[in-house]
Formats: structure tokens, C-alpha cells, sequence
């Protein structure tokens, strides 16, 4: 699927950008109909939203999902959203080059460090302020991670590509799963149930955002050096797990514990998540940043 949401424009004053199917699937019906279903499914989600990090829909073609009939076209049928500057992706290899450079300082050091620090827990809390938002409409939005996540002109975190996102429909009982598509996502991030292609819920998220939690963190991609292939046997038959570093916030190390369960029962609540870190960032704030 086309995607230029974080790519320079040519006029620095251009604030949209045109999400579309890439012409070629019109030559592959299957993926087309697949890629189609996706778009339309996005457009039905952002058109809801209304969060100060979640990607916003500023329109869509005016023939709608009729467009794609009408023109015979993979591109019949396209959504008008905001332009991001950077992704998260990238934001973590600068800060991963920052933390280089901290290190080489013979002065202000420590200092440069908390602001760091500080800045990344701030970038999790807006990630879990999304999600729990999502959440608390009992949408899974299934393929979180930092490609997914990028920010706008004014430094302001959202999160894009809901392509993958499902409703989950209202149950008494919170811990209820659900037979949905398994293997859905990305590799590096999915939720063990997913890879096992078991019932899953909601909480397949709050698996995805403590890997991402962690490389945000660590400033290193989890399992790195492993294929999808082998991360999904490594998480789902040996019960494999990044790291966690004893110098990190005992609040933190326990919430990724949590995090990374194989049982989902065990996991906290998108909601718990975010109470969570920002207790820590409100704790870090009061010290000045320190806080290992």
C-alpha cells in the first residue's frame, strides 16, 4: 500500500499527504481485494477518532468506495491525511546516535541523559494514550510498532496505518478471546497467541507495545539479527523474550514482565499500562530525571 506520510515535500508548505493502493495490484486481483478491504476499513476507523495522537482523516475521493468500480483503478479510492515529519523508526536511531555522543561528554553528561530519558518515557505515554483510547472503543489495532508511529511538524506523537485494526465485540467478561485472523502483524512485535494463531484479545496490543516499550527503552531493535521466521519460533516455541536490565525502573521492569506473558490473563490493561509509566515519568520529573 502506497504510503508517503513521512516523506519530504517538495513545498515545505504542503501539510497533507494522499494514502492510495499502488496501481500494480490491478494486476494481482487477490491482493487488491485484500488491500481494498484494508483502506476502506481505515478510512471507517479514523473517520471516528478523535485523539490528539491518532493520525487524522482530513477526507477521502468523493466517488468513496465506489471509486475503485468506477475507475477500474487501485487507485480509485484514496485518503487524505496529515504529513508526518519523522517516524519512530528513525526518532530511535537519533536517539540512539545521541546516547553515542552523550557518553563521549566530559560535561553535562548525567544532564543530557535524563532529558533522554525523559523525552522517550513522554513518547510511551502518548503511544499508551492512543491505545488505550482504542481500547476504551474495543478497537485491537494489531500491528503496532514504530514504523507505525511517526510525528508531525510540531513534534506532536501519532499513530497511522490502521489497515489491520478490528473491532472486538462487547463481552461481559474483559478477559473473553476471539477467533480472529492469527499470524497478523509484524513479526518482531506480534503477541505469542497471534503467532500461534489461537483466540486472542485486546491485549494482544498491550504484548506489541511492550516490545515496542522496550526498544524504546533499550534503543535497540528486539531480536535483532533474527528473521521473522525465527523470532515467531524463537516467542512462540521457546518462550524467548528481550532482555530487561536490572538498572531500569522496578516499575518498568515489572510492567514488561507482565507485558511479555504468555498468559494473557496475566498482562495489564491498556489503561494500567499508561497509569503506570506515567507515575514513573512524574516520579523521574521530581528528581529531575533520574531515575536509574
Amino acid at each position: 500500500m502506497e504510503s508517503e506520510l513521512t516523506e519530504e515535500p517538495e513545498n515545505k508548505k504542503k501539510n497533507f499527504v494522499i494514502k492510495n493502493l499502488n496501481p500494480k495490484l490491478a494486476f494481482n486481483p487477490k491482493k487488491l481485494v485484500v488491500g481494498a478491504k484494508d483502506l476502506v476499513m481505515e478510512a471507517h476507523f479514523l473517520s471516528a477518532f478523535d485523539h490528539e495522537n491518532i493520525i487524522k482523516l482530513r477526507g477521502w475521493s468523493r466517488a468513496g468506495i465506489g471509486g475503485f468500480s468506477a475507475t477500474r483503478r487501485a487507485d480509485g479510492f484514496f485518503l487524505i491525511l496529515d504529513r508526518l515529519s519523522i517516524t519512530l523508526s528513525k526518532r530511535i536511531s537519533q536517539w540512539r546516535e545521541d546516547e553515542k555522543a552523550r557518553k563521549s561528554l566530559s560535561k553535562g553528561r548525567q544532564a543530557a541523559k535524563n532529558r533522554l530519558l525523559m523525552t522517550r518515557l513522554k513518547t510511551a505515554i502518548d503511544i499508551a494514550s492512543a491505545m488505550a483510547y482504542l481500547h476504551k472503543r474495543r478497537i485491537l489495532f494489531r500491528d503496532l510498532k514504530p514504523a507505525n508511529i511517526g510525528f508531525n511538524s510540531k513534534n506532536i506523537l501519532k499513530v497511522f496505518d490502521f489497515g489491520l485494526a478490528v473491532e472486538i465485540p462487547h463481552h461481559e467478561d474483559p478477559e473473553t478471546t476471539f477467533k480472529l485472523a492469527g499470524n497478523t502483524g509484524t513479526s518482531r512485535y506480534m503477541a505469542v497467541e497471534v503467532i500461534r494463531k489461537d483466540p486472542y484479545n485486546l491485549k494482544a496490543d498491550v504484548f506489541s507495545y511492550s516490545i515496542l516499550l522496550w526498544e524504546i527503552m533499550a534503543l535497540t531493535k528486539p531480536y535483532d539479527g533474527m528473521l521473522g521466521p525465527q523470532v515467531k519460533e524463537s516467542v512462540s516455541l521457546y518462550g524467548e523474550r528481550p532482555s530487561i536490565p536490572r538498572s531500569w525502573p522496578v516499575a518498568i521492569r515489572r510492567l514488561l514482565r507482565r507485558g511479555f506473558s504468555e498468559t494473557i490473563s496475566n498482562r495489564p490493561t491498556m489503561e494500567g499500562v499508561l497509569e503506570t509509566i506515567v507515575k514513573v515519568y512524574e516520579a523521574s520529573s521530581k528528581s529531575g530525571g533520574k531515575f536509574f
